[in-house]
């Protein structure tokens, strides 16, 4: 596979480049973050536009060693960072914040679903290779293999997930609830 087989289109927590560095997986804690964000992203606002959505949804087995633990917005204020930043639409803060993880030799980050309030989201940096798993536990892996399998082929989101969905430019309702809190101290 050469470079230029490997470019991803620029996202929250990477921009386009050549190279491993410029690579991010996205994950989700959740089921329902993963068809959140991938909703966001298509702009699918109602279910006709769901009724075309065909993916393959991957369980994945991840051993998180040097992973940024900023999954609440509590966590991201005690950093001193805004976690205004961390659901922007404007991805230009969180992609200089994760060029600051790289460098200090961190491997991804846990961080609010930009999608769905309550939902974390697992980021990790450069490239990752899959290990189907598809009978007993796999053996110890290198770090940059993650044991996978199909957990849902050819699969669509619920229609009710829609009403939840956090679209680019709407009020984030976790942040505004946590900021709402830090108001009335």
């Amino acid at each position: 596979m050469g470079a230029g087989d490997r470019l991803q289109a620029s996202a929250r927590w990477h921009h386009r480049g050549e190279g491993d560095e410029h690579l991010a997986q996205y994950l989700s804690l959740h089921p329902l973050g993963a068809w959140a964000e991938l909703v966001r992203y298509q702009g699918i606002r109602d279910e006709a536009q769901l009724e075309e959505v065909r993916r393959r949804l991957w369980r994945l087995v991840v051993r998180p060693r040097g992973i940024a633990d900023l999954a609440t917005f509590e966590a991201i204020d005690a950093c001193g960072l805004d976690p205004a930043g961390f659901v922007s639409d404007d991805y230009e803060r969180a992609q200089a914040l994760a060029e600051e993880l790289r460098a200090d030799a961190f491997t991804g980050l846990a961080a609010p679903s930009a999608a769905l309030a309550g939902v974390v989201n697992l980021t990790l940096f450069g490239a990752r290779f899959p290990y189907e798993d598809t009978g007993p536990p796999p053996p110890p892996l290198p770090d940059d293999v993650l044991a996978a399998s199909v957990a849902a082929d050819a699969a669509r989101p619920e229609a009710a997930l829609l009403g939840h969905v956090r679209h680019y430019g709407a009020p984030h309702a976790g942040y505004e609830a946590w900021r709402g809190g830090c108001q009335r101290r």
